[in-house]
C-alpha cells in the first residue's frame, strides 16, 4: 500500500547520512515540513560521531560516502557498546538497484533498503514501518481512517 504524506511525525529524530548535497537538502526539507527532526551529515565518519552522542529513531545511511562507506559505518554502529543507537533501524540508501542487492544489504545487517532516485511516498512508507505509534500525528484524519494503522508495522502491499 502506498501512503500519501498525510501524517506528521511527533518528534521522530532521524540521522540522514548522504554525500549528495542536493538530494540531502531536498529530502530534509520535506521531512522537516512533516515535523521530523533531521540531522544531516555528508561523511561516514560524521555519522559515527553523531550516533555516539545522540539518540535516533532511524538512520538513513548512503552506501557510498567519502571517508567510510555505509557497510563499514553500519558495522561500527552495531559494535559500539556505548552507542545510543546500537539497536536503531538503519536504512541503506543506494543507487544500486540490481536484482538481489536488497537481500545482500539485509544480510549485512541493514534493516531496510531504499534505492535512488528516492520517491517521497516510498521514504514515507518506510519511515512509518519504524515510527513508534505514539509519534504519529494524523494530518488528515478522514483519509487516515480508511487506511490501516501504520506505526511499527510492516504495511507492504
Amino acid at each position: 500500500m502506498e501512503y500519501d504524506i498525510d501524517h506528521r511525525s511527533d518528534n521522530m529524530h532521524i540521522l540522514f547520512a548522504e554525500d549528495e548535497i542536493a538530494l540531502s537538502e531536498a529530502l530534509v526539507d520535506i521531512l522537516t515540513f512533516h515535523n521530523y527532526s533531521v540531522d544531516t551529515v555528508y561523511y561516514g565518519t560524521e555519522a559515527l560521531e553523531k550516533i555516539q552522542n545522540n539518540r535516533y529513531d532511524a538512520v538513513i545511511l548512503d552506501i557510498m560516502m567519502p571517508g567510510m562507506d555505509g557497510i563499514e559505518a553500519l558495522g561500527k554502529i552495531r559494535s559500539m557498546s556505548s552507542s545510543l543507537c546500537r539497536q536503531t533501524p538503519v536504512i541503506v540508501l543506494t543507487a544500486n538497484a540490481v536484482s538481489g542487492v536488497k537481500n545482500m544489504y539485509l544480510k549485512k545487517g541493514f534493516n531496510d533498503y531504499l534505492s535512488k532516485p528516492v520517491e517521497m511516498k516510498q521514504l514515507e512508507h518506510m519511515l512509518l514501518k519504524y515510527l513508534p505509534p505514539h509519534k504519529i500525528a494524523v494530518a488528515n484524519p478522514a483519509k487516515s481512517a480508511e487506511e490501516p494503522e501504520a506505526g511499527g508495522q510492516n504495511n507492504e502491499a
